[in-house]
């Protein structure tokens, strides 16, 4: 069986709906973490009527041909969502997981597959890792990246900052419901409004491979940085680079 691997679908969410999420999430509630949960995320039901604006996203993402021949298993969605500034340290190295407290030990357990919806084109890309190989995506307003939901990852610093936020829709895809997360809160739906999504195909990125040891860059990696001997590379198509 073929290891998973990531994709990336580019434009997938038409302008005009990434402007009513980031609308959207602008005005809602912070998810609260349950007693005996160290996770705060809401949680969508994929057989319940949508409840809000990303509950319908997360349902037509669900149907969306390439997006569904991946997550097929799935029962729901974990959403929740990053919005910083310049002033904001990017997001460390981490897995995305539901710990919860189980005999009084933590207990992890990992989504199926991560998302990230970008909704700005601000701030450094997102870096995963899996085994000798590194993928890096660079926000672009509608750009869906899906990975496999084990993988570590984390947000690079930029270049440089330009005006604006770095706004991220982050959707995890589960096989099982997790522990303790939020209800989707139900705030309605803008009227007769639903998301328009492009046919994106989900690409697999080129792989690019470097005659030089991992080694050479781990400083910077380790840094949050993106290595400057890849510059060259990245400069030719500044959308993903393994």
């Amino acid at each position: 069986m073929a290891r998973p691997n990531a994709s990336v679908l580019e434009s997938l969410v038409a302008p005009e709906t990434v402007r009513v999420l980031r609308d959207f999430l602008a005005g809602c509630p912070t998810p609260v973490a349950a007693e005996g949960v160290l996770t705060a995320s809401y949680w969508t039901p994929l057989d319940a009527p949508p409840q809000n604006t990303v509950d319908a996203l997360i349902a037509d993402l669900f149907c969306h041909p390439s997006i569904s021949a991946v997550v097929g298993p799935a029962i729901g969605a974990e959403w929740w969502w990053q919005d910083v500034d310049e002033t904001d340290p990017p997001k460390v190295y981490h897995k995305d997981c539901n710990i919860f407290l189980e005999h009084d030990e933590a207990t992890k357990l990992f989504p199926d597959w991560s998302s990230v919806l970008y909704l700005t084109d601000i701030g450094g890309a997102t870096a995963m890792f899996e085994n000798d190989e590194v993928l890096s995506v660079w926000p672009s307003p509608g750009r869906y990246l899906l990975f496999p939901g084990f993988w570590l990852h984390c947000v690079l610093h930029p270049e440089e900052w330009l005006p604006g936020d770095r706004i991220t829709l982050l959707i995890n895809w589960w096989s099982r419901e997790p522990k303790g997360l939020c209800p989707s809160p139900a705030l309605g739906l803008p009227t007769t409004w639903r998301p328009a999504l492009s046919a994106a195909t989900a690409n697999a990125p080129e792989v690019q491979l470097l005659p030089w040891s991992f080694d050479r860059d781990a400083e910077e990696w380790r840094q949050q940085r993106f290595p400057t001997s890849l510059k060259v590379l990245a400069e030719v198509s500044k959308e993903c680079l393994v």
